[in-house]
């Protein structure tokens, strides 16, 4: 299921949705103690590679941290 929905994500593109660039994926067995008993238990890992964003974190966008667009005077916006 992960592999097809970062599959279908790296497809999208769109100005406002950050780009996946891809993905890492790794699942290792460790032994665990469960109630006196060690049983082998599977570990995921997945990390996903975004865009870079020159202006600052999605993280600082999203909580408004920083402005999405730049404050320009008057006679800027005439030209």
């Amino acid at each position: 299921m992960f592999y097809h929905e970062v599959n279908s994500m790296m497809m999208v593109q769109h100005k406002n949705i950050v780009r996946i660039l891809g993905y890492c994926s790794d699942t290792q067995g460790h032994a665990m103690e469960i109630n006196g008993r060690y049983v082998m238990a599977e570990v995921r890992e997945r990390l996903l590679c975004l865009e870079y964003l020159s202006k600052g974190s999605l993280e600082n966008h999203l909580k408004g941290n920083i402005p999405l667009f730049s404050k320009c005077s008057h006679s800027d916006r005439s030209n």
